[in-house]
């Protein structure tokens, strides 16, 4: 369901966005695409596992395949990515009292959310030690802002950056403040904490197999109890009956 509406949300926003072909030069734009085309992956994985271990007839492979790396690879750089374009817009870019989209909306804040509920409902895990991915992704971005602006590029407001915050021409000094917080500190921030977010989905999770457990095991406890006392109980009547 996830990756059908991000599937329509990509398609959508080529019609409606108002920025034409230069959505392409959008961070936010970057991360609706690899976003989808990342859930697209989880729910094909997901379908595939499913068809050919659900008799458990085969026995489930314990190293992942190429494809499951790639997609663990778009898991990490998106969900920080996403987090990431919502803070910078509604912080930096938005103005109070300024009418969002219905795409807006989407790109700058419900996908944040999916990202965030995506994180307590999989099973994916979130390794602190590829927070540098995050790192690599805001640094091919900023490459891009780079070589974009060197080559002429204008926004769609015709002006010669991307974002007003790394504007090259006339205040280079904040541009490169910017990108370093995006790459050395935002990046990796980000990542941690969608790492603590993982530890603490697992904590739950393990708090409630070990309830589970426990109940389970009282349960069964009952049962033999109840059996040995209807054992010995049957066994006194049937000497009673003997006398």
């Amino acid at each position: 369901m996830i990756a059908a509406y991000l599937v329509f949300l990509s398609i959508y926003s080529g019609f409606a966005s108002k920025h034409g072909v230069k959505v392409f030069i959008y961070f936010t734009y970057w991360n609706l695409y690899l976003c989808s085309l990342t859930f697209i992956m989880k729910a094909y994985h997901a379908w595939q596992f499913y068809q050919k271990y659900r008799d458990n007839k085969e026995k489930r492979p314990t190293d992942l395949s190429t494809g499951m790396k790639f997609q663990w690879v778009l898991y990490n750089i998106t969900c920080s990515g996403g987090i990431i374009v919502a803070i910078l817009y509604w912080l930096v870019l938005y103005h109070p009292g300024k009418t969002t989209s219905f795409l807006g909306i989407n790109t700058h804040g419900v996908l944040a959310s999916i990202i965030l509920i995506d994180i307590f409902i999989t099973a994916l895990p979130v390794r602190l030690l590829h927070a540098w991915m995050s790192s690599v992704y805001a640094a091919l971005f900023s490459i891009f802002c780079f070589f974009y602006w060197q080559a002429g590029g204008k926004n769609t407001k015709d002006k010669p950056y991307i974002y007003s915050v790394i504007d090259f021409s006339n205040n280079w000094e904040m541009a490169l403040i910017c990108i370093f917080s995006l790459i050395f500190f935002m990046g990796p921030l980000l990542h941690t904490f969608l790492f603590c977010l993982h530890l603490l989905r697992r904590t739950i999770y393990n708090r409630m197999s070990c309830l589970h457990r426990e109940k389970t095991l009282l349960h069964e406890q009952g049962l033999s109890e109840n059996t040995e006392m209807q054992q010995t109980s049957d066994k006194e009547t049937l000497n009673m009956n003997s006398v």
